[in-house]
């Protein structure tokens, strides 16, 4: 891509040339490709877009069924639109991402958080990256921008679970051990902070689930919190599945997706793999591809 005013090429990140510091309209970012599926192996799953701030959760906002690419498409030029009045804003390239990685655009998601990163650091910022990589097979990458997610804010239970996962994938058992036991002594504390809060619950339950029993327990808690979140019913899925649950697992994975649970969030957990060759758990992944569900709510946490 080429500068509007010089003509000069254009780096990935920043509202401006920085060689003569036009400013680069919206429209220049390429979206030719926008909502068409990545390839096998590489695909995009949602971020926190719909959020009206940048929020570094992984798995915040629903998938898109197949005939609702038209709001996505409205999503996408509110998000455009936004950033042409405020160039500057970083929560508005965060949601352009967002909106992007959820019609599957990953490579120019990617291209817009690195444009909110470009205008100020945020954990979120960094986070929304490393989601947009992770989510692409990029584990070291992701990895790295987990790892500064968690320096700017080593209080954020997501941000060191996020770390465990790409450490998981990299097969890095010892790091990914240190980063889950952070996040589950910060989700502990929130829980204990917030109790009738079942993001809360779904979090330490998850966390707990690799060290400490009393993930069942918070897993239960949570779902009588709110029993039709989608990605309550995931965590207790997972739950199972760390425990050698496997029929529970499937259960509970089955309801999550009748709920609306985003299939590349189911294909890309790394604590599901016991599950990957049993032919129902194939099924089940078919069925949160259709998309037919509602769809769970914005703002949930990671796990």
């Amino acid at each position: 891509m080429q500068c509007p005013g010089c003509s000069r090429p254009l780096p990935a990140a920043g509202p401006r040339c920085p060689h003569c510091n036009a400013r680069v309209p919206l429209s220049d970012l390429p979206t030719s490709d926008l909502g068409a599926p990545e390839k096998a192996g590489a695909s995009a799953a949602p971020s926190a877009a719909a959020a009206p701030h940048a929020a570094g959760s992984r798995r915040a906002a629903p998938a898109l069924a197949p005939g609702s690419l038209f709001a996505g498409r409205e999503a996408l030029i509110a998000y455009k639109r936004a950033i042409e009045l405020k160039p500057d804003s970083i929560a508005s390239w965060n949601n352009l991402g967002g909106a992007l990685l959820r019609l599957r655009n990953g490579p120019d998601a990617v291209k817009a958080f690195e444009r909110s990163l470009s205008i100020q650091e945020s954990p979120e910022s960094h986070t929304n990256l490393g989601n947009a990589l992770y989510y692409a097979g990029r584990y070291e990458e992701a990895s790295a921008q987990y790892r500064l997610a968690t320096d700017l804010d080593p209080r954020g239970a997501v941000y060191w679970k996020n770390l465990g996962d790409a450490e998981t994938m990299l097969y890095r058992a010892p790091e990914a051990r240190q980063a889950y036991l952070r996040a589950r002594d910060l989700a502990r504390a929130r829980a204990a902070a917030t109790p009738l809060d079942p993001q809360a619950h779904r979090q330490l339950a998850i966390l707990c689930a690799r060290d400490d029993p009393c993930a069942l327990r918070e897993g239960a808690r949570a779902a009588d919190l709110a029993p039709g979140d989608a990605s309550i019913a995931f965590a207790n899925a997972v739950i199972r599945c760390l425990l050698g649950r496997h029929d529970e697992a499937l259960d509970l994975l089955e309801r999550a997706a009748r709920l609306g649970y985003a299939r590349d969030d189911i294909e890309n957990d790394p604590d599901l793999r016991p599950l990957h060759d049993l032919p129902r758990y194939r099924r089940i992944v078919e069925l949160a591809g259709r998309g037919t569900a509602p769809g769970r709510p914005a703002g949930a946490a990671n796990e």
